[in-house]
């Protein structure tokens, strides 16, 4: 279980670091619109909420919290949070190790002039 958790926790730090890296570098300039596009099963939000999305935000304690409150979940997952450090974060914690790598195989190919 600790291995898991470990394994779990550098890698999140190494993707947080690629994204930081494509942000810093200008080539995806609207990270966090990108991230939640993937989220959402590569569907913009305005179409609504996928259940793969929705799934995915179960995983975050908070959401379970505010579910049980009736709080939307468009309130959960696009907040008014002006740091959007805190909610890439949020975002990408809320991926497993598998889905995060398909994540930035979908940044790479989007953005080819990105190279790890």
């Amino acid at each position: 279980m600790l291995s898991i958790l470990l394994e779990d926790i550098r890698n999140y730090a190494n993707i947080k670091q690629e994204l930081q890296n494509l942000h810093k570098d200008n080539i995806c300039v609207d990270l966090k619109e990108e991230i939640l596009y993937f989220i959402n099963d590569y569907c913009p939000f305005i179409y609504g909420i996928s259940k793969i999305s929705y799934n995915r935000a179960r995983r975050i304690l908070a959401f379970c919290i505010k579910e049980k409150k009736y709080i939307s979940l468009l309130s959960v997952i696009i907040t008014n949070d002006q740091n959007s450090n805190n909610q890439i974060n949020r975002y990408i914690g809320c991926l497993t190790i598998e889905e995060r790598n398909i994540l930035m195989q979908y940044l790479r190919t989007k953005y080819k002039k990105y190279d790890k």
